[in-house]
């Protein structure tokens, strides 16, 4: 992937699938972009920094936001 920028990326297009209309491609997006995060949220070793991550970064929380049906 495009690496650290490929989440907010996901995101983006999740949200601009979103915008035009388009909400089966935009699930698949916005689940392509929560994959992305869990899975760099897996290799985070530190229980607390994994924390932070999924809780303090706007796109994580977005992202989560969005899978939970808030927010849409």
């Amino acid at each position: 992937g495009p690496g650290y920028g490929e989440v907010p990326l996901r995101l983006a297009i999740a949200e601009a699938f979103t915008a035009c209309g388009d909400q089966s491609a935009a699930s698949s997006a916005l689940q392509a972009a929560r994959s992305q995060m869990l899975l760099r949220a897996d290799r985070i070793a530190d229980p607390v920094a994994r924390a932070r991550y999924l809780t303090h970064m706007p796109e994580n929380v977005r992202i989560q936001t969005l899978c939970s049906g808030v927010g849409t």
